[in-house]
């Protein structure tokens, strides 16, 4: 995650020369759905990559 968040505000600072270096912060979001990811293994991911996307998607529409 550090390296991500790094190269991605070393492309935003260089590519749109931001006012505010908060612009250049990468938001994340990943948790695990706290079920075994053993026993349902294509349930648990599923689950998991939607909740994370579908907060992602909320915290773009809330930011715009």
């Amino acid at each position: 995650m550090r390296a991500a968040r790094r190269l991605w505000a070393d492309e935003i600072e260089k590519n749109f020369k931001p006012k505010n270096m908060k612009s250049c912060m990468l938001r994340t979001h990943s948790q695990t759905s706290g079920w075994s990811l053993t026993e349902q293994v294509m349930n648990s991911t599923h689950q998991t990559l939607i909740q994370s996307q579908s907060h992602t998607v909320f915290r773009v529409v809330l930011s715009n």
